[in-house]
């Protein structure tokens, strides 16, 4: 059925999986970004058209699953008002989908299927899988400090306006033991502090080539690479 004929459950599982293909076919296909400037390349103008429409990464990302919200480093709306395919934005962000999509980076979370019929269960348990991981969140009581992983600076308004709010909404997904340390240290001082952990570029993709903007072809709009 057409995309926009979808269910919101249908459409956040279809292009939760789609964005995690996408960025799989796309090293094969034109390489792996590995200077900053090349990943904004990369995820701003490779993609794949979909029912006649060119879709990003960026797009599918910010566009469609977080309800058309400026993506990190960028000054406008993936979709603009009369873009035709804001009709395909999810109603309201949905924020756990920084624990399910996979953009080729050891930081990433790991890449699972999510189906329509369980996607909000599928979406809660990879949440907590992703926060149960070291690398991902260390609470240290006694500084008052909650490390959490680079994603959660990069999309700090889905999750909350202060570091407080966002130390909550993260709550609910923190194993048991990090969770009451953080809930003592809001106890006890009334507030948190969050800091951010590197984040691993590298890949494990062998025999890869580079990505380099220069090789894409130039389509109606600027240049971009529809791999499919």
């Amino acid at each position: 059925s057409p995309v926009t004929a979808m269910t919101e459950a249908q459409r956040k599982a279809f292009f939760i999986n789609l964005y995690n293909l996408v960025v799989l076919h796309a090293f094969a296909q034109v390489g792996i970004p590995q200077a900053d400037l090349h990943r904004y390349s990369f995820f701003d103008h490779v993609g794949y058209e979909v029912e006649g429409h060119f879709l990003s990464l960026n797009d599918i990302e910010n566009g469609i699953l977080r309800a058309n919200k400026t993506a990190p480093y960028h000054l406008n709306r993936p979709f603009g008002r009369d873009d035709p395919r804001k009709q395909l934005s999810l109603p309201e962000c949905e924020r756990r989908v920084h624990f399910a999509l996979n953009c080729g980076a050891a930081s990433c979370p790991p890449i699972k299927n999510f189906t329509p019929e369980s996607v909000d269960e599928e979406l809660r348990v990879a949440a907590l899988a992703f926060m149960e991981m070291g690398e991902n969140l260390f609470v240290d009581e006694a500084k008052a400090v909650v490390c959490v992983t680079k994603i959660i600076s990069w999309y700090k308004s889905d999750f909350g306006d202060s570091d407080i709010e966002v130390a909550q909404t993260l709550l609910p997904w923190m194993r048991q033991d990090a969770r009451e340390k953080v809930q003592r240290i809001i106890e006890s001082t009334g507030g948190v502090k969050l800091r951010y952990m590197p984040y691993d570029w590298s890949t494990n993709a062998s025999m890869h080539k580079e990505y380099n903007p220069r090789d894409l072809k130039t389509k109606k709009g600027g240049r971009c690479c529809s791999i499919l």
